[in-house]
C-alpha cells in the first residue's frame, strides 16, 4: 500500500520482499540493529513485562522518524518499502505506531486521514502492562494503535515536539539522550513538557541498587550542568531550536571550562 505515493509503501508481513526495510530496525541511533526495536521497560528485566510488547518508547519513535526521513531523502531507486516479518503481529502493531508518528510529524497527516488509509492498523491493540498469563485472568487489551496516533497529533498541535527537529541528527540525539537520562536516573518522564510529569515513588528509586539512579531524595547544594539538561528538558520542546541552542551553548561552556576552546 502506498502511504506516500511514489515514495513510501507499507507492506506489513512482507519483510521477505526484495529490498524491503524492516521497520523496527530503524529505531536506533544507527539503523539496522534488531535489538533497537525491542520493547523494554527501564529498571525492569524483560521477564517482568509479561505479555506486554509495546508501544515503543519516545527515543525509539523519534529515532525511527529521523531515520525514515533520512532514508526517503536518500532513496534513488523507487519507493521505500517498509515491512514487518511475516506472521509477527506484535511487530506489525509496533511498526504501525511508528509509521503513524512519522506521517503525523513529518507529513502533517491527521489521525482521521490515517484511520481512513490504515483502518486495520488503527484497530490493532496492545496487551496491558504486566499481564502475566494468557489465561482467564488476562485483562482485555485497552490501548490501540489509534490512541498512540492521537497522542502524537496532540503533541504536534501543542508544540510539545517540533517536527523540524526530526530532520537534524543532533537535535534527535539531544532529545533522546535527555529523555533517556531522565528515565534512567529518576525513573520519570514528562507527559506534558513543563507541566505534567509521571515518575515512580522517589524513595523506591533512591533505594534502587542500580548505580544509575539518583542516591539522595533532596538535591545537593549545587546542580550540575548535566542535571540541568535532564531536568531542563522542559518546558522547551524536546526537539526545538531553543533546545538545540541550549545544548550547544552548554556543551561549549563545558569545553571552555576544560580549556578546550
Amino acid at each position: 500500500m502506498d502511504v506516500i505515493p511514489g515514495r513510501l509503501r507499507w507492506a506489513p508481513g512482507q519483510f521477505d520482499q526484495s529490498g524491503a526495510v524492516q521497520a523496527l530496525n530503524l529505531c536506533g541511533k544507527v539503523p539496522g540493529n534488531d535489538s533497537d526495536g525491542r520493547y523494554k521497560v527501564h529498571h525492569y528485566a524483560d521477564s517482568a513485562t509479561g505479555l506486554a510488547f509495546g508501544p515503543l518508547g519516545l527515543a525509539q519513535i523519534l529515532r525511527f522518524c529521523h531515520n525514515l526521513g533520512d532514508l526517503l531523502e536518500k532513496s534513488e531507486n523507487g519507493p521505500v518499502v517498509l515491512a514487518t516479518p511475516a506472521g509477527n503481529l506484535h511487530a506489525r502493531t509496533n511498526a504501525a505506531v511508528l509509521l503513524g508518528a512519522y506521517l503525523i510529524l513529518g507529513c502533517e497527516k491527521t489521525v482521521d486521514e490515517l484511520q481512513a488509509m490504515l483502518p486495520s492498523e488503527a484497530s490493532l491493540s496492545f496487551e496491558c502492562s504486566w499481564t502475566k498469563s494468557p489465561g482467564s485472568d488476562r485483562q482485555s487489551p485497552v490501548m490501540k494503535v489509534l490512541h498512540c496516533w492521537q497522542a502524537w497529533e496532540v503533541a504536534r498541535a501543542n508544540c510539545w515536539v517540533d517536527p523540524q527537529c526530526l530532520k537534524d541528527g543532533f537535535s534527535v540525539d539531544f532529545a533522546c539522550s535527555s529523555w533517556e537520562r531522565l528515565v534512567r536516573t529518576y525513573d520519570a518522564s514528562w507527559i506534558i513538557p513543563g507541566a505534567v510529569m509521571v515518575c515512580a515513588d522517589p524513595m523506591t528509586t533512591v533505594c534502587d541498587p542500580n548505580p544509575e539512579t539518583f542516591q539522595t531524595l533532596w538535591p545537593e547544594d549545587s546542580i550540575t550542568l548535566d542535571d540541568e539538561w535532564a531536568l531542563g528538558w522542559s518546558p522547551m520542546s524536546p526537539c526545538s531550536s531553543r533546545g538545540v541552542s541550549k545544548a550547544s551553548n552548554a556543551q561549549g561552556s563545558r569545553m571552555a571550562s576544560k580549556g578546550s576552546l
